[in-house]
């Protein structure tokens, strides 16, 4: 199955105001529910990011049995992409993938200058910032994340033994950060 992991990523924070918005996230986590402090809990791949593990309203939902759910929070200006296969943004207009070779060659720049660029799909000509294309299974540059690991082969949900997407729950976080603390939210898949 591989390594696999939900990015949920908020494109509107500069680096210089990444460190407050993890504060400011965590705590939205921790008062909804959903995570809790846990110094024994830590994804691997960002063991020296300050962690989570699962709150009361998400160990309610988790299989008993296999409860492993962490939340990791980083600030600071990184690449974040999709992994064994990323492929290029996609056009919300008409669907049209940007070619991966293309775009990489453009995240340098935009680490260097902090600086969002625009992009034009080859197809429909729309034209929109980076963040605005379609990104679940690309790259992107952001200044904070929110990393989830769990155990993906366990379904969660109202019912944990019925099985429902995996993804429903970060996508669901999305739709809510983004109402209840605004930002440019995005989920990002991560699979290697």
């Amino acid at each position: 199955m591989g390594d696999t992991r939900a990015q949920l990523l908020d494109l509107s924070v500069d680096d210089a105001n990444a460190e407050a918005r993890m504060h400011e996230v965590r705590k939205w986590f921790r008062d909804n529910g959903w995570s809790a402090p846990d110094p024994q809990v830590y994804d691997y791949r960002h063991s020296q990011e300050v962690s989570d593990g699962p709150g009361p309203l998400l160990m309610g939902q988790l299989d008993p049995r296999r409860p492993y759910f962490v939340f990791t929070f980083i600030p600071g200006l990184d690449v974040y992409y999709l992994g064994d296969s990323t492929g290029g943004p996609k056009c919300r207009k008409c669907g049209e993938e940007l070619d991966i070779d293309k775009v990489a060659r453009m995240i340098q720049g935009w680490l260097d200058s902090g600086q969002e660029p625009d992009l034009t799909c080859p197809r429909c000509s729309w034209h929109a910032p980076w963040g605005r294309w379609e990104l679940s299974t690309s790259l992107v540059v952001a200044s904070f994340a929110v990393i989830i690991d769990r155990d993906w082969h366990v379904p969660i949900g109202q019912d944990w033994r019925t099985a429902v997407d995996p993804y429903e729950l970060p996508r669901h976080f999305v739709e809510q950060l983004q109402a209840d603390l605004g930002g440019h939210w995005v989920f990002m898949y991560f699979h290697d």
